[in-house]
Order: C-alpha cells, then structure tokens, then sequence
C-alpha cells in the first residue's frame, strides 16, 4: 500500500515538472516570436525611412547640379516633412527599445538608424547654407550605451522636455537626436569641434552648446537669438 502511495506521488510529480517545462518552452516560444515581430518593425521603419531620405537627398542633389534657387522652397519643404516624420519613427524605435523588445542582433540597424540621421543632418546643413533656410537647428546629443542612472534619467527629462517643445514649436525648429557613443565618423566630428564630453548636451545651430538638462524656456531663448545663424 505504501509503495503504491509512493509510486502515485512519482507520478504526480513528473506530471507536474513536465507542465511546468512545457509552459516555461511555450512562454519562452512566444516571447521569441513576439520580439521577433518587434524587429521585424523595427527594421521595416528603418527601411522605410531611408527610402524616404534617399528620395530628398537625390533632389537635393540634382537642384544642386542645376544651380537653381527656385528649387530652394521646395527642399526646404521635403526636408522638414522628413525631419518631423523621422522623429515619430525615432519614437516608435525607442518604445521597443524601452521595452527590452530589441535583440543584440539590433545594435547593427541602430547604427544604420544613427547613419541615416547624420545624412539627414548634412542634408540639412546645405540647404541651410544654400537656401539660407530660417528654420531652426538643434542637435540632440545622448548616450546610448550608458548604464548611469543618472545620465539616463537625465536624458529622460531632456528628451521629454525636446519633444514636449517640438510639438508646441513644430514649425520652427528641426530636431535631431544623434546617439553619442555608437561611433559614428560625423556624430564623433561634431563633439571632437565643439568640444562636447557631457550626456545629455545640445547644439543649436551648430554654434551654441548647451549641456546637462536644460528647460523649455532656455532653449526658447538661445533660439529666439536674432545672431544665433551666425
């Protein structure tokens, strides 16, 4: 009677460690596909992001050739439309990201990300410099690899108080974030030029640097400037 008590028991619990590994491969199963999916996004906003740019860039680049300033408000135009469509993007990107959605195999495609914004940024820079373009810019700099709490929540706040800004303001500056420590030949130029060591910083108008968290109404104020394109 006692071993079969014993043998029942055996039973039991084999039963339940083979449920037990069953729902911990499913839920492990799931996730994988749920984060698969994830990048799956991730790498088809990417994608349709540069498609976008290289759409600007060849205009840009054609009205160039021709030497023809009419071609100017239309530039300026196509441009700023990609700037504000790139930052929701950017937005959706972050939201996997804040959510440990993204993969290690993801570091590659944020690098991609960050090359099509420093095109973008240079994109920018001509037209500001050939089409005297009266938009501002500012340069969002943060670290992406940081594991400081205090850095990143001080990024945090910046970039909430950048995008709580645009939003109000979204006509009249372009904002474009630019990760810090991904190394990126542009990126690494701008912060070796204007000498810039702190996360978060900002640079507006490729002129004025500003670090650590700065509040809606100082960056207001730098970019109301009359003297700040110079």
């Amino acid at each position: 009677m006692v071993q079969i008590e014993k043998e029942n028991n055996n039973i039991v619990f084999w039963q339940a460690a083979v449920i037990s590994i069953v729902v911990f491969l499913l839920g492990l199963f799931v996730g994988v596909m749920f984060e698969s999916q994830r990048t799956e996004a991730t790498m088809l906003t990417i994608s349709s992001l540069t498609y976008e740019f290289s759409n600007i860039k060849q205009m840009t680049f054609y009205y160039q050739q021709i030497s023809n300033k009419d071609y100017c408000e239309e530039a300026i135009k196509q441009n700023f439309k990609f700037a504000n469509n790139n930052l929701k993007k950017g937005q959706e990107i972050e939201r996997y990201e804040n959510a440990n959605i993204l993969i290690k195999t993801m570091d590659s495609k944020k690098r991609e990300y960050l090359l099509l914004k420093t095109e973008f940024l240079i994109n920018t820079l001509i037209l500001k410099e050939k089409c005297n373009m009266s938009q501002n810019m500012i340069f969002y700099f943060y670290s992406d690899k940081t594991t400081n709490k205090n850095i990143i929540a001080q990024q945090a706040v910046q970039s909430k108080v950048l995008t709580d800004l645009h939003n109000k303001q979204t006509d009249t500056f372009i904002l474009i974030p630019l990760a810090a420590d991904l190394n990126n030949t542009v990126v690494d130029l701008l912060l070796v030029s204007h000498n810039i060591t702190q996360m978060p910083s900002l640079l507006i108008n490729n002129k004025i640097v500003l670090s650590g968290i700065q509040s809606e109404s100082e960056i207001e104020r730098y970019l109301q400037k009359k003297n700040s394109f110079s």
